[in-house]
């Protein structure tokens, strides 16, 4: 995040503004609202205030991903061993 904000208004009506050049981080925000932003965007000069979007990288679970890939290959494990065992005596020498 970079840049500064401005505010004005009363209490009851207060504004936020990003100044020119500013970067800002929004999270939980939902993604048809901001597509509908961007498009606004697009006509209104005064709207271009959400220039792009960009997904927020999430950290990588190595350990949750090797425990479900081991899960994995034993079910695939598993059924080659049932597909092996299916196969006619016939198939298997041919």
């Amino acid at each position: 995040m970079k840049g500064s904000f401005s505010s004005s208004g009363s209490r009851a009506n207060w504004t936020t503004r990003t100044r020119l050049g500013a970067t800002v981080l929004i999270r939980d925000f939902p993604r048809a609202t901001a597509m509908s932003i961007l498009k606004e965007g697009e006509t209104d000069p005064d709207q271009r205030w959400l220039t792009r979007i960009v997904p927020e990288e999430q950290p990588v679970d190595t350990a949750a991903l090797a425990t479900e890939k081991s899960a994995l290959v034993a079910r695939l494990e598993a059924i080659e061993a049932q597909l092996g065992a299916a196969v006619a005596p016939s198939q298997a020498a041919a």
